[in-house]
């Protein structure tokens, strides 16, 4: 079940308004917008499924950023026979 921000946002806030009314928590005013963000990604959280997670993971491995190759002109062939960086060049 995918939900957008702005709905998880609402029900943050419905969530500390009854709480609150209930006084069973405090907290300082001052602090109420950065509470709501945190709340609403905790629901996010809590409301995903395996699916998503899932869906989320594949999403990462995806956005990896492209492999650069040391530049030959950097890298000298080692015993082995394969390029490592010189350390003049790190």
């Amino acid at each position: 079940m995918k939900t957008d921000f702005e709905t998880l946002k609402a029900l943050a806030v419905y969530t500390l308004n009854h709480l609150t009314e209930q006084k069973l928590v405090e907290y300082p005013i001052d602090q109420r917008l950065d509470l709501i963000d945190k709340l609403a990604t905790e629901l996010g959280v809590s409301f995903a499924t395996d699916e998503d997670i899932r869906t989320a993971r594949t999403m990462e491995r995806t956005r990896a950023p492209p492999f650069t190759p040391i530049p030959r002109s950097l890298a000298s062939k080692g015993r082995d026979g394969f390029f490592s960086a010189t350390r003049a060049a790190l």
